[in-house]
């Protein structure tokens, strides 16, 4: 378990998670992130919806916003 107690921190872990899944897609071990995406934003994790919508469309999923 992870603890972050810093807001930037925790942007940049949603980014980094956003990353991670743009890759678990490109290797085949994923076939749609719109779903985990969907699951970032209804966290108390903030992501901006710009960064949302650019993940979704570089995976090709932008029709899937949460």
């Amino acid at each position: 378990m992870i603890l972050v107690t810093d807001s930037s921190a925790l942007v940049a872990l949603a980014a980094c998670d956003s990353v991670a899944l743009l890759q678990a897609k490109r290797m085949g071990l994923v076939s749609h992130i719109a779903p985990r995406m969907r699951q970032i934003t209804e966290s108390p994790i903030f992501i901006s919806e710009g960064l949302v919508a650019t993940v979704l469309e570089l995976a090709g999923e932008l029709d899937q916003l949460p």
